[in-house]
């Protein structure tokens, strides 16, 4: 089934996002291009769209000009706005966990993966507002659907996922970088990783 209220953030990954072959100019460009979010977490948010909860479902969208004005004091806002964080700032502990599920196997594989340089690729996080919209944070803990075949009640699979993409830009290591990780683009899965983390760990706290 479709999602019903689709949230959807592209987290483009890596200080540098130029590739190998990029002109001069283009370089000058992307070194210009999300600079505060890049230098310190190695990663930039160029857009995104969520259906805020409590709006009753309003869809909201932030472009590239949003993004641009993310800093490292200000980009957990916008993670908080992305997953509908309560008013007093309370996020969905099974949201989160879901989506540590995903990065952590991103990260554990950008953590060993020797072979390519990824430039100017994203991390798609997705998932369904509207299963935070039924009850709160427990709609997602408690969301079920009825079994058919012997009409017991089973808990429905979440629509939550980060995925990699846009690999457009896929470089193989050169021989001097030969056994070596792709820095530029764990530094900013890790980096991910660990602001999930730390919401996460804030909730938990809270409990």
């Amino acid at each position: 089934a479709g999602l019903e209220w689709p949230c959807i953030m592209d987290v483009k990954i890596g200080r540098r996002t130029w590739d190998p072959l990029a002109t001069p100019e283009k370089r000058l460009a992307e070194e210009g291009k999300y600079k505060a979010c890049r230098q310190r977490y190695g990663l930039c948010i160029p857009g995104f769209q969520f259906y805020a909860v409590r709006k009753g479902g309003a869809l909201v969208r932030h472009g590239k000009d949003y993004g641009k004005r993310l800093t490292e004091d200000n980009i957990r806002d916008a993670f908080l706005l992305y997953l509908n964080a309560t008013e007093d700032g309370r996020l969905s502990r099974t949201l989160l966990e879901r989506f540590l599920a995903d990065l952590r196997i991103i990260r554990d594989w950008a953590r060993k993966q020797t072979t390519f340089r990824l430039y100017s690729s994203s991390v798609l996080l997705v998932y369904d507002a509207a299963q935070l919209g039924q009850c709160g944070d427990s709609a997602l803990q408690r969301n079920t659907s009825l079994n058919a075949s012997n009409g017991q009640t089973a808990a429905a699979p979440l629509a939550v996922k980060a995925r990699m993409i846009d690999f457009a830009h896929a470089f193989p290591a050169d021989a001097s970088e030969a056994g070596t990780v792709d820095d530029n683009y764990l530094q900013g899965v890790e980096s991910l990783v660990g602001l999930f983390e730390q919401f996460l760990a804030a909730e938990e706290n809270v409990d």
